[in-house]
This record gives structure tokens, C-alpha cells and sequence, in this order.
């Protein structure tokens, strides 16, 4: 049974690499401070295409450090963030249309030799959950995809929430109640009905089916310190941050 401390990613930074998604914070919205703590402590720093553009003020005013990484097809970078990390940090041109650009992203995540060495504990998305709905979906759908690729967590945090996607299995959740308010939801997402068992939330499960257009779990709520969930396809799982 794997055992999963999600919320210590909002403070193991060093253990951290983060992802700036493409279009997670539009000016002038102030960039979140849990934001900028996880992305100045992470030693593994990729940003998404288009959203070097928001990225390089902010670096400009040294609130935020300099990507490790900035990836994508750049069709969406200005020439003025492209020129002003091209001196500073490492662009790569991802060509590949079939995929989106965080999709490709956590691609070259994956390679990066820090993982293979087990020195990251977590991947952290910051942004991708807000704004335009089919680039939501589009977020959970690489959260999907990438899910095979890391065997440490894969998780993305906006203003108000951690989300992750649970693949098939059995787990065990360490919550931090200080961190969150306990309200949470697990829903299935992919076209296969899910047989699901849980404990330690107000509402559990027991073998019980659940499937879009059918059952699914929201605004269920956390009373332990360790919950359980066991899921026979992938799930998402969310809980809602006291922190900001």
C-alpha cells in the first residue's frame, strides 16, 4: 500500500520540482506567496511556453528566481521574455504537436537526472487550474498521461486547492490538518467505471461503483490524519488549502 504525505510538498521545497504552467497567473494578479516559496526553494524549476511571459517580469523584479528550464513549442513566449531568458537560462523547443506543452514539460521533467537519483520528492504544478475550462481539463489530462512517468508525486496547487491524480491501487493519504480545511473530493475521470473503497472521510465507500454521469464524491470531508483509498481506476483527488 503506498503511504502519501501530499501537503509536505507546501514545505519540503528543497525536495521540489516545479512547473509554471502556461497561463496559471494573468497580470496584474499578485503572484500567490505559497507560489513563490515553493518555486524560489525548488531546485528543479521548468516553465510552460507562454508562461515565461508573466514569469519574466517577476524575475525582473527578483521576486521569483530564474527558470531552470523554459519548454514548449514557444508559440506562445513574447520575444521580449524569449530574449531575456535565452541570456540567462536553458530554452527548449518542444515540436511535437500531438502533445500539449505540459504534457511535454513533464516529459523532460522526467529526465532530468535529479529524479533518477531520488533527490525530488514531489512535482509540483503551480497554476493550470483556473481560467479557460478546456485548459483545465487539459491540465488534468497530462496529469494523467504523466502519471507513469515519476514514481514520486505529481501534484498541482492553485489559489485554493492540491489536486493529484491517483492511479489504480491502494492508499494511504497523511493529511496535515493545519495545512487544510478537511473539505475534499475524489472523482473518477476516465471511461471506466471505478470500484472504490475508503476510510477515514465523513462520507465513505465501500465497493462501491462510481463513474461520471453516475456517483462521484464531492464536497466530502477528511477526519483523520491518515485516510484510505482504494480505487480500481484513476481518481482525482483534491483537498481544499487553508494556506496561500
Amino acid at each position: 500500500m503506498a503511504a502519501l504525505e501530499l501537503l509536505k510538498s507546501l514545505r519540503s521545497y528543497e525536495k521540489t520540482a516545479a512547473l509554471f504552467v502556461n497561463g496559471a497567473l494573468e497580470a496584474p494578479r499578485p503572484f500567490p506567496e505559497l507560489w513563490a516559496r515553493i518555486w524560489n526553494g525548488a531546485p528543479v524549476r521548468f516553465c510552460v511556453d507562454g508562461g515565461a511571459n508573466r514569469l519574466h517580469w517577476e524575475c525582473r523584479r527578483e521576486i521569483l528566481k530564474t527558470p531552470t528550464v523554459v519548454a514548449g513549442d514557444l508559440d506562445s513566449i513574447s520575444e521580449e521574455a524569449r530574449a531575456y531568458f535565452a541570456e540567462r537560462t536553458k530554452i527548449v523547443h518542444t515540436h511535437d504537436q500531438n502533445e500539449t506543452d505540459l504534457t511535454k514539460t513533464l516529459r523532460l521533467v522526467a529526465q532530468d537526472e535529479r529524479i533518477a537519483n531520488k533527490e525530488i520528492e514531489f512535482v509540483v504544478l503551480l497554476g493550470g487550474f483556473s481560467g479557460r475550462f478546456d485548459h483545465t481539463l487539459a491540465s488534468l489530462n497530462s496529469m494523467l498521461v504523466a502519471n507513469g512517468l515519476f514514481t514520486v508525486p505529481l501534484i498541482a496547487v492553485d489559489g485554493a486547492n492540491l489536486i493529484t491524480v491517483l492511479a489504480e491501487g491502494d492508499y494511504t493519504l497523511l493529511i496535515n490538518r493545519k495545512d487544510t480545511t478537511g473539505v475534499c473530493g475524489f472523482v473518477p475521470f476516465c471511461q471506466r467505471t471505478a470500484t472504490v473503497t475508503t476510510t477515514g472521510f465523513r462520507w465513505d465507500l465501500e465497493e462501491r461503483e462510481m463513474a461520471f454521469g453516475r456517483l462521484i464524491s464531492t464536497s466530502n470531508e477528511v477526519l483523520a490524519e491518515s485516510v484510505r483509498i482504494r480505487t480500481t481506476a484513476p481518481l482525482v483527488f483534491t483537498i481544499e488549502l487553508r494556506v496561500s
